[in-house]
């Protein structure tokens, strides 16, 4: 009777167990429970992303197994935190697809703390790829949604600081990161103000202001080894080992780069790698041992290629093409100058080969100057050369007479030449003015008639999707009034099926198409003829940039058969995993 009586209990224990453990187990489901559980759940997040990426990737794919269950603002918060993790882990590729899928999620305009989020990760993405002006479009955004958001401020200035940085124009970057530096200290974070050391530190850097970077990146090194942040104590070792640099210090530039490997090797951090291994390359041409500095811009191209980070793949090239030069490997340095100012045209454009034109006229003026100084040197020593042959007083005379005459004739003859020369080299000048006018004009034109063209192809498409939506909202109207006449109805339905001329539409998108992108059904026809209509119809909705969303409404489809359809395009196009279709696309 007793143990009976003990029976009851116990199972009603490990019932209550159970429940709870199946409540903590759900918990990590949900993220907007209440206005608690939300900010205790950014927080969590937040520091998880900074401080511990294992543990956001684990929480993150538990939150994945429940999302069916989640609203639509806290599914587009999830992406959001899948693009800061595949940021943390240098991963782009992915990313695209997490920012189609945040923003096809219906959010509240008052959701400012989602909306600075989103602008602040793809400020970040554009910025490490290389497309600076994406990269300050949406940091922009982002700073002018954040009055009240000060530790998303103190983010948003920072990356405005580093496009200025890596745009050179060192006078903004180092206004805005000051202005990231103040807010971190007024806010008490430790780990902010770390990094706005660092980030000051690096300006300082290529600004010639050593002293001041030695203490701005050792007051970071400091920061960071406190709070034991491993990848941005390598990045402080590397930005400690160009001040060392600076100074010819090459031992010690060797020795922190050399703790900066080793922390990179057992982190597995890639990226960092990559900059150490440029940063040796940089040490080891100052020392002029050459084979050992290209052998580290390879290793260094070959990460920075992978990972497709432009800026590191221009330094890359542009230490091996120096260190080439430096060799007499005059093929091998014109190869990677090469593949430097194409990817710095893709970036900067026109203005960058102006640069190059300004600098390449810029020599030739300072080797003629070089030559006409030689000369005039030349002319001394021959004077020299025959006032020591002179024996009499007489010859003495008559060579000095002679050198005088000579002199003279000599510098009316300069005096021609150099007028003559300056003349030229006005003309010159003028001539690559009116060129560049010429150009900059060109162009213009030819960007407003673009402009104009996808202006032509954006109201099409608009027109479209508006009458495919009538169409669609009459048909259900006669679907649900069961109450007509059937015949009624029969004649209304062929109506609207009529009047649906999907075909009728897609010639005139592809005769607006085609006057953007003339080539593209010519390189399709003739290099992949394996695809189908529908196929092709999706590769030039990509080629445009058009959502996913729109892409279904074109062509009167769900999102599940659109994906099927671009699965069956890269199967067909033979692309690897890791290729990105809509970049392969707009290639084309």
């Amino acid at each position: 009777m007793f143990k009976k009586i003990l029976l009851f209990p116990s199972v009603f224990l490990l019932v209550a167990i159970a429940f709870v453990g199946c409540i903590n187990n759900d918990k990590d489901l949900g993220i907007l429970n209440n206005n608690t559980e939300t900010i205790s759940f950014f927080k969590e997040m937040d520091s998880l992303l900074d401080n511990n990426i294992y543990d956001a990737e684990k929480r993150l794919k538990k939150i994945e197994k429940g999302v069916d269950s989640l609203s639509n603002e806290e599914l587009a918060y999830f992406y959001n935190f899948k693009i800061a993790l595949h940021l943390k882990n240098d991963d782009f590729d992915s990313i695209p697809y997490y920012v189609n899928r945040a923003f096809s999620y219906d959010v509240e305009p008052e959701s400012k703390d989602l909306q600075i989020r989103l602008n602040y990760n793809l400020g970040k993405y554009y910025r490490f790829t290389g497309d600076y002006s994406k990269s300050l479009e949406y940091t922009l955004k982002g700073l002018a949604l954040s009055e009240g958001y000060k530790e998303k401020q103190i983010e948003l200035y920072n990356n405005l600081g580093g496009i200025y940085f890596e745009l050179s124009d060192f006078d903004l970057a180092m206004t805005y990161l000051k202005k990231s530096y103040d807010l971190a200290v007024e806010t008490n974070d430790t780990r902010k103000t770390a990094i706005a050391y660092a980030n000051l530190g690096n300006v300082y850097v290529l600004t010639g202001r050593i002293d001041e970077a030695r203490n701005s990146l050792l007051d970071s090194y400091l920061y960071f080894e406190k709070i034991q942040d491993t990848v941005n104590i390598i990045k402080s070792l590397t930005s400690r080992s160009r001040v060392e640099l600076l100074e010819n210090n090459f031992d010690a530039s060797i020795k922190f780069l050399s703790e900066a490997k080793e922390l990179s090797l057992q982190t597995k951090d890639e990226a960092q790698l990559g900059l150490i291994y440029q940063h040796l390359g940089n040490v080891y041409r100052a020392k002029k041992q050459y084979e050992e500095s290209i052998a580290y811009y390879k290793k260094a191209y070959a990460i920075s290629d992978k990972k497709n980070v432009a800026r590191d793949k221009m330094n890359a090239l542009e230490g091996l093409s120096v260190n080439y030069n430096s060799q007499n490997k005059y093929k091998e340095a014109n190869e990677n100058l090469v593949k430097f100012y194409h990817i710095r045209d893709s970036i900067y454009g026109v203005k960058v080969r102006q640069k190059v034109e300004e600098f390449k006229w810029t020599k030739a003026l300072d080797e003629q100057k070089f030559e006409n100084d030689l000369l005039s040197k030349k002319i001394e020593t021959e004077k020299l050369s025959k006032s020591n042959l002179t024996k009499t007083y007489i010859i003495i005379i008559i060579l000095i007479l002679m050198v005088i005459v000579f002199i003279w004739m000599l510098y009316q003859n300069n005096k021609k030449s150099l007028s003559i020369s300056n003349l030229t080299n006005e003309r010159l000048t003028d001539k690559i003015a009116s060129e560049e006018i010429l150009k900059r004009v060109q162009e213009e034109r030819f960007q407003e008639e673009l402009e104009l063209r996808n202006k032509e192809l954006i109201s099409l498409n608009i027109l479209i999707l508006a009458k495919n939506k009538i169409f669609n909202e009459i048909e259900n109207t006669i679907i649900n009034e069961g109450g007509n006449p059937k015949n009624l109805l029969t004649e209304l339905k062929n109506v609207i099926k009529l009047n649906r001329n999907q075909e009728h539409d897609w010639e005139k998108f592809k005769d607006v198409f085609e006057k953007t992108h003339p080539e593209f059904f010519e390189v399709i026809r003739t290099s992949y003829p394996q695809l189908s209509k529908t196929e092709i119809r999706v590769c030039s909705y990509i080629k445009i940039n058009m959502p996913s969303t729109e892409i279904c409404a074109m062509l009167n489809i769900n999102q599940d058969s659109l994906n099927k359809t671009r699965y069956r395009i890269r199967k067909k196009l033979e692309l690897q995993k890791s290729d990105d279709l809509d970049e392969f696309v707009k290639a084309w």
